[in-house]
């Protein structure tokens, strides 16, 4: 029928004619890259609507070479243009594992092992490697655009030689997770957090709007943490008070492969292991409030929600994440002191916008920086 547009005339479906306005809602509602990216090609008018979103939040999977080749095919033939509006972006070095699955006691675990490649190539001509890594870094840290931002590395990769000699300024960084642990095991304990917390004071005086920031300690801290004792850091803690924002912060455990876990070695039970993490947090908050610090920060997290199996299969047991808020707590005398109160992972999702923080928890298989070390008192 030549009275029919082509389209119709070919048995595709007219667009409907809807406002700009009603096209961007009915594209804010859509979440799969490859629906988004069909909608690009309906028409030019939607593949400037849609464009923009599709490149909202981009993630590089370091680990899947080919994946890395793709992007970098893309980029090369045009898409790079459309690099400025990336909102959102994920640099993984690991594979990580799939969203947990939350069991009645609010404990959460991974519903299976990760997979992981490793490549053990020494640290030969790793700093050569770091400049690429260096200018690209550099470019992506220092762009206006950024709100959020996750990095993690091996021990010895190119991107932990870039780390601390970065120039950085993200002015509307919202949201930051840096899950490296550069300790090997065998490095032994003389191994101190100072140059990393360097590197924590440097990284924090860049992202001045910064409102959720995830790091990465040992357990020991969760566990031994008692508010008679001066288990906290100060130099961390000073270095927290370069974002005055900061509302959400999420204290990654390192993985215990090579030795005994401490609920492990002196057999304590889950709900022990929970009270000691929950005497800690509130050891926390009472600490930064009494001295009003990071006034804003009302929202604690702890330890990821899964661990390695691949390395040492028995450690595949589910490790609970405890989420906290700050409250107060008042005595008969009337006198009050922060304290923690615990929430499920699923209510802290629904009360805290920026609690995508969450939904990236890689454990870097080495030992991570120490939050705490008694000896330095």
């Amino acid at each position: 029928n030549m009275d029919l547009p082509y389209h119709q005339a070919r048995g595709q479906p007219a667009r409907p004619e809807l406002s700009n306005d009603i096209w961007l809602m009915i594209i804010e509602w859509i979440f799969l890259q490859s629906d988004i990216k069909s909608l690009c090609l309906v028409s030019r008018t939607l593949n400037a609507l849609a464009t923009p979103r599709l490149y909202d939040a981009v993630k590089i999977p370091l680990w899947d070479e080919k994946a890395v080749a793709t992007f970098l095919r893309s980029v090369g033939t045009g898409a790079g243009r459309h690099l400025n509006r990336t909102r959102h972006l994920i640099l993984e070095s690991e594979q990580v594992p799939n969203e947990a699955f939350s069991i009645l006691t609010g404990s959460l675990g991974g519903p299976e092992p990760r997979r992981i490649v490793r490549v053990d190539s020494g640290l030969e001509g790793a700093e050569d490697d770091a400049d690429p890594v260096h200018i690209w870094l550099e470019a992506v840290l220092n762009s206006s655009s950024l709100e959020t931002l996750h990095l993690s590395c091996d021990d010895g990769s190119p991107l932990e030689y870039c780390i601390p000699t970065l120039s950085i300024r993200a002015p509307n960084l919202l949201t930051f997770g840096y899950h490296n642990g550069p300790n090997l095991p065998e490095h032994g304990s003389e191994y101190l957090p100072e140059p990393d917390l360097l590197s924590l004071h440097k990284i924090l005086s860049g992202f001045p709007k910064l409102q959720a920031l995830g790091w990465k300690i040992e357990e020991d801290a969760f566990v031994q943490g008692d508010q008679s004792r001066q288990l906290m850091d100060d130099a961390f803690m000073e270095a927290l008070q370069g974002v005055p924002d900061l509302r959400i912060l999420h204290l990654r455990q390192a993985n215990y492969l090579y030795r005994e876990r401490y609920d492990e070695k002196h057999k304590l039970s889950d709900e022990t292991f929970a009270f000691y993490t929950h005497r800690w947090a509130n050891a926390f908050f009472d600490y930064m409030d009494r001295r009003k610090w990071s006034t804003k920060l009302s929202t604690l997290i702890i330890r990821c929600y899964t661990t390695d199996a691949e390395l040492h299969p028995r450690r595949y047991s589910y490790s609970p994440q405890q989420c906290f808020v700050k409250g107060y707590q008042t005595d008969v005398l009337g006198r009050s002191a922060a304290v923690a109160i615990p929430v499920p992972r699923q209510t802290m999702k629904a009360i805290e916008p920026r609690a995508d923080l969450l939904d990236y928890d890689p454990e870097c298989n080495i030992f991570g920086e120490k939050f705490a070390d008694s000896r330095r008192r």
